[in-house]
């Protein structure tokens, strides 16, 4: 009877013995998903100047045009009158820019003598007289500057005077001038001045070697970030426009190539230069402003945001309404997936301890630029340990005190990236005299996604891209 009596007492005990113990949940991770996200590649333009120093254009034309334009003994100015005439460059040649356009100045002396034979009457001798005449005026000139599909620079000229004062001679007290002589002869040598300009300008620049330069340049990738991961540009140009040329100073002309590329963002190892191909023909259409744009992964350590998150969190009471329980977190972890986060807790609740895992989706502020979480819930393999042993814990009570605890403020990692991706930009040399300038303007985050050690903010960089010629 006694050892009935044992028996029952010991098989009415076991179960409250087991309860005494305690709840642990044991709950195993999600499988967590690799990050898959390829950035779009983005299109910029930037405009690359070729500068030409009209001073150095000037010297050119100042060695190479004779002072010596015109001569010619002989021509017939009228009836009884001969004419030697000769033109002059009479200092040096000025070469300026205004609204695009190459402005030349030649100073012109032009200097003869005239003889004149003329008879009193019938049966008289002729008499015979030679006087000196000079004058100086200006020959002004206008350029405009083109290019061919083949890269040729094509200039057309437009020369013009204005003849102040005619050269004149005093025959026996009358006047007679020169004017349409010396206007006819100055005209047949404006083609030859327009032709000598042309020249100069076409053989002292060769865009299509400098195209050539910049373009097997760009296919090198550029390190746009190199903390806490490396993030590359690479280029892939589709093209070159012609921009109208610009007047910098009066002294400095520019014509701009515009260079169509697109860019895309590696993250990690330096990838591969890439081949573009030969130079494409360029194409003569509507410049566009210097403007970049670039989608880049901006990587923050999630032990960054954890620390900060911890501390909200770790150490924390919640409370769960209508179940006589609080809630203690003992501790936490974040972990990336793709486009979700993963939460983990260690939590105890009287004798209830254990692991849960959260599902997160993340949300970024572009106002606040805060990250934050939305839509949690209890992995599927959470929830059914929960079901079992923790049934008060269900609902979204709990997850939603915690997901108001889950924020992280991003400025300072933005700000920094700023700095480091135009310092990377700005490094780049497309050759020993040209280099990018880029100034960013904007900020978008376009989507989030994690590695299982890093959140990316996948940003779309705006600003304006520059390229100075030293």
């Amino acid at each position: 009877m006694k050892k009935h009596y044992f028996n029952l007492l010991a098989a009415i005990s076991f179960p409250w013995f087991l309860c005494s113990c305690g709840v642990t949940l044991k709950t195993e991770s999600p499988a967590v998903t690799p990050l898959k996200e390829d950035l779009p590649a983005t299109e910029s333009y930037m405009n690359i100047p070729v500068r030409i120093n009209l001073q150095d254009l000037a010297n050119t034309a100042n060695s190479k045009v004779p002072f010596q334009l015109y001569k010619q003994n002989g021509i017939n100015a009228a009836s009884n009158v001969k004419v030697n005439l000769e033109v002059k460059r009479r200092g040096r040649i000025s070469i300026t820019t205004t609204n695009g356009n190459i402005n030349t100045s030649i100073p012109i002396h032009i200097q003869g003598e005239a003889f004149v034979s003329v008879k009193a009457c019938s049966i008289c001798p002729k008499i015979g007289r030679t006087q000196p005449f000079s004058t100086d005026l200006t020959v002004m000139t206008s350029t405009k500057l083109g290019i061919d599909s083949h890269w040729n620079i094509k200039t057309h000229t437009n020369a013009d005077f204005t003849l102040d004062k005619a050269p004149c001679i005093n025959v026996f007290g009358i006047p007679v001038c020169f004017e349409s002589l010396t206007r006819e002869k100055l005209k047949e040598q404006l083609p030859r001045i327009n032709a000598m300009i042309n020249e100069r300008i076409d053989n002292a620049y060769n865009l299509k070697s400098n195209a050539e330069k910049y373009w097997a340049q760009l296919s090198q990738p550029v390190q746009v970030l190199n903390n806490p991961v490396n993030v590359w540009a690479v280029f892939q140009p589709t093209g070159f426009n012609f921009a109208p040329p610009a007047s910098d100073n009066i002294n400095n002309m520019v014509l701009n190539l515009g260079l169509k590329t697109k860019v895309r963002t590696v993250v990690g190892d330096k990838p591969n230069a890439t081949s573009h191909g030969t130079l494409p023909p360029i194409q003569n259409t509507q410049a566009k402003d210097n403007h970049f744009e670039i989608n880049v992964p901006v990587a923050v350590q999630l032990n960054e945001i954890k620390k900060i998150v911890k501390q909200e969190v770790v150490g924390k009471t919640f409370n769960i309404p209508n179940s006589k329980r609080n809630v203690l977190v003992r501790d936490m972890d974040i972990i990336g997936s793709n486009k979700t986060l993963i939460v983990k807790l260690n939590i105890k609740s009287k004798k209830t301890k254990g692991d849960v895992y959260i599902l997160a989706d993340p949300v970024f502020d572009n106002k606040t630029k805060t990250l934050s979480v939305e839509n949690l819930k209890f992995d599927s393999k959470t929830n059914n340990v929960i079901a079992n042993k923790a049934a008060w814990l269900a609902g979204n009570v709990f997850i939603k005190s915690i997901e108001k605890k889950i924020t992280y403020n991003l400025s300072k990692d933005i700000d920094k990236m700023r700095v480091q991706a135009e310092q990377s930009i700005n490094s780049l040399h497309l050759s020993e005299m040209v280099a990018l300038n880029a100034k960013i303007q904007g900020f978008d985050i376009q989507s989030i996604s994690f590695d299982s050690g890093n959140a990316y903010l996948n940003t779309r960089i705006e600003g304006e891209m520059n390229v100075l010629v030293k």
